[in-house]
């Protein structure tokens, strides 16, 4: 789904319903994105901001080409990338809880699934493997001592 940052100002119009069209510059970049839809009905989202919890309306749209009106922001004489507005409706943010504990090793916070079930973070699971394999002893490597016995 293609999503337009929009001006909190033109977002509130709309979900209103007084705006009912959106406009986009007819550049490269947006005859990329928007030119295959052209003559067609898309879903598309208008978010005020960038971050996920920004106010975001999905808005069905069908997509043309031509000059916009003044009233909602298009200069006169300009051809946009017109998106009609059909169908709109408001989408809320999602909240969620993160599980979190504490590194066995040391003491930083643990957000990941995998890392609160190991109880260690990355980095110090790592190093906590490392540290087991040096102590624990090849049972194919002999000592001095295993040499010695052996002789007696």
């Amino acid at each position: 789904m293609l999503t337009f940052p929009i001006k909190h100002e033109w977002l509130d119009l709309i979900e209103r319903g007084i705006k009912k069209e959106e406009y986009r510059a007819d550049t490269p970049y947006y005859e990329s994105r928007l030119g295959p839809y052209l003559g067609q009905e898309i879903e598309c989202a208008l978010r005020n901001g960038y971050s996920a919890t920004s106010p975001t309306l999905k808005v069905k749209v069908r997509v043309e080409k031509g000059t916009g009106n003044p009233d909602w922001g298009a200069e006169p004489g300009v051809t946009y990338f017109k998106l009609v507005i059909l169908e709109m409706r408001r989408i809320e943010p999602e909240t969620f809880i993160i599980k979190a504990r504490r590194c066995k090793r040391c003491g930083g916070l643990l957000t990941s699934k995998q890392a609160v079930e190991d109880g260690y973070g990355h980095v110090c699971k790592m190093k906590e493997k490392a540290e087991q394999a040096a102590a624990t002893p090849d049972p194919n490597q002999l000592t001095l001592f295993d040499v010695f016995e052996s002789e007696e």
